[in-house]
């Protein structure tokens, strides 16, 4: 009996209670991984339906706002179209803006295919002057979306806490997909520079939707990919449907 006090009286000798903190440091090492990449996965994943929805936003917001946005002058050229352009727009992902937290739901009332570079005298763009009030060129949509008002902005979507994007590099010139009206189809819209350097015309993907690019890495139809930690997720698009599949990875 007294043996039995003496050593509950004694406690923890220095080499069990080591041993102790090992095996606690062991269990944390191999539990933190696995809640990291969970917390993870479902931060991308509320990301992605958040991305689903606003899909769906601007579909409706291109099929109820088209006659406000279409057209009055009557001296337009016949191959522009201004009805009912809406569309996201995700900042450049490059290491010196390093805008990777956010996209924006902006307004395009500005023509597309209006200005015809191999007119030589740019009546199009005479017609259409980019100091014209009210009219969202891309310089103007992508200012409003870094400075969060104006405009061209509709809505500025910010990541989860730690998620970022990365843009395939092809697609430096090419961040902004839309809807149409009447017909909602879901098309690519090209700057004639990048939209960040003050461009005045969008112009349509003469190809159509095109979201991937033969001989560039990751192709397969990737638009971007949404990041977070140890876990990646690669964003695809359905050109004329908008339906997003994705594929996640470690």
């Amino acid at each position: 009996m007294a043996t039995i006090k003496s050593a509950i009286r004694r406690g923890f000798t220095l080499i069990e209670l080591l041993l102790v903190i090992a095996i606690i440091g062991l269990l944390t090492g191999l539990l933190v991984p696995s809640v990291e990449r969970s917390m993870s996965k479902n931060r991308v994943a509320n990301d992605i339906e958040v991305l689903r929805s606003k899909l769906e936003e601007v579909r409706l917001l291109a099929g109820s706002a088209r006659d406000a946005d279409e057209a009055s002058s009557v001296t337009e050229r016949p191959d522009t179209d201004r009805a009912g352009y809406y569309g996201i727009y995700f900042p450049p992902t490059d290491q010196l803006l390093g805008q990777k937290h956010f996209y924006a739901l902006i307004r395009l009332s500005w023509p597309v295919n209006g200005w015809d570079p191999a007119d030589p005298g740019n009546t199009a763009k005479r017609r259409f002057d980019p100091n014209t009030p009210g009219y969202c060129t891309p310089g103007q949509a992508a200012q409003d979306a870094r400075n969060g008002s104006g405009d061209c902005l509709v809505e500025r979507v910010n990541l989860s806490s730690g998620v970022t994007f990365t843009l395939l590099p092809y697609m430096w010139r090419n961040r902004v997909i839309a809807y149409r009206a009447p017909s909602q189809q879901l098309v690519e819209l090209l700057c004639e520079r990048p939209c960040e350097n003050g461009a005045n015309h969008w112009q349509e993907n003469p190809s159509g939707p095109k979201f991937d690019q033969a001989g560039v890495s990751n192709a397969n139809g990737i638009y971007f990919e949404l990041n977070f930690s140890l876990k990646t997720a690669r964003v695809k698009y359905a050109p004329y449907s908008a339906k997003l599949t994705v594929d996640y990875s470690l």
